[in-house]
């Protein structure tokens, strides 16, 4: 399999899935930002952008990192290099799989999906949803 060999190099493949990530999120946040929100086609696009999560959690989609990594490398004429099955399979674990499940499990959202079963959520458990996504959208930094 084709990865930048040196540890900077190998950092491609990091940079590579941390881009694909922020370029699917980002139109999803500025529509969440926009004054003038539409909560139905909002909840659609947070729906669909916790899909394609799931479903880019696979071996195709990390293989196509990896063939994408290494174009970029040839595109800054950084040297790359097979390495051995196992390191691939342990960055595909430890990296990979880590980021997409810590993605696609951001369950301080999933009560948003569909905005008709939120009638159906007792009070005191949708202040708690709410409550529970206010803490984890404050910055501590304030």
């Amino acid at each position: 399999m084709f990865v930048p060999r040196s540890a900077r190099s190998l950092n491609l493949v990091s940079l590579v899935l941390w881009y694909d990530i922020l370029n699917r999120t980002n139109p999803v946040s500025k529509l969440f930002q926009n004054p003038n929100l539409n909560i139905l086609e909002s909840t659609k696009s947070l729906k669909g952008l916790h899909t394609y999560f799931l479903d880019e959690r696979n071996k195709e989609q990390f293989k196509k990192l990896i063939v994408d990594a290494g174009q970029l490398a040839e595109k800054l004429e950084m040297e790359a290099t097979f390495i051995e099955e196992a390191k691939t399979e342990k960055y595909k674990i430890e990296i990979f799989y880590t980021v997409m499940d810590t993605i696609s499990n951001a369950n301080y959202f999933l009560f948003l999906y569909s905005i008709a079963n939120l009638a159906n959520i007792q009070e005191k458990k949708l202040l708690e949803y709410c409550m529970d996504l206010q803490i984890y959208l404050t910055d501590d930094a304030q």
